[in-house]
């Protein structure tokens, strides 16, 4: 068990170590603009996809 913990904390502190880091100057508005209309758009693809999923879903649960 010590083992497994020791391994789940290296593991983890690699995890955090991988993460890009912030950039030290902000971003140009545009380019937040931009990131920000590409993650509402991804947010909304998403949202279909799950919902198309939860559709085929109750279709298959309701033929067996």
């Amino acid at each position: 068990m010590e083992l497994e913990r020791i391994e789940r904390k290296e593991m983890f502190k690699a995890y955090n170590n991988s993460k890009l880091k912030k950039p030290k100057e902000a971003l140009p508005l545009e380019c937040r603009r931009v990131l920000l209309e590409e993650n509402k758009r991804l947010e909304r693809i998403l949202k279909r996809l799950n919902q198309r999923d939860d559709i085929i879903g109750k279709k298959s649960k309701g033929r067996t």
